[in-house]
């Protein structure tokens, strides 16, 4: 019995520390420069949230989107009206328009929302 709770612990300690290494081996690396514009986008991102919405129509799908779509979504914000821009089949992006951000209660929009249409 104490032969099978030692075999048990070891594995579990063996497992444990793969999952620990692996994950530190996984670590991306980026030049500064590529730091940079990483956190520069980051930074837009964050202040860009709650300003825009990406929807998923007639479907359950999960999408990923990546903080590079930012400068798509700064682009193409209206002042006055709201702006729809496919990001693939089902999935769009609803960005609202700078004249309704900028109004003194102003109230960020959740930042994904499934829609049935």
């Amino acid at each position: 019995m104490k032969l099978l709770s030692l075999f048990f612990t070891l594995l579990s300690f063996f497992i444990i520390s793969t999952e620990i290494i692996a994950q530190e081996t996984v670590k991306p690396s980026r030049t500064p420069e590529e730091q940079k514009v990483f956190d520069a986008l980051n930074q837009r991102w964050s202040k860009a949230l709650g300003t825009f919405q990406i929807q998923v129509v007639n479907s359950r799908i999960n999408p990923t989107v990546g903080v590079e779509i930012i400068e798509k979504i700064e682009a193409s914000r209206k002042e006055t009206e709201i702006v729809y821009f496919s990001l693939r089949e089902n999935v769009r992006i609803m960005i609202l328009p700078n004249r309704e951000i900028q109004k003194a209660d102003f109230v960020k929009i959740p930042y994904f929302q499934y829609i049935q249409e």
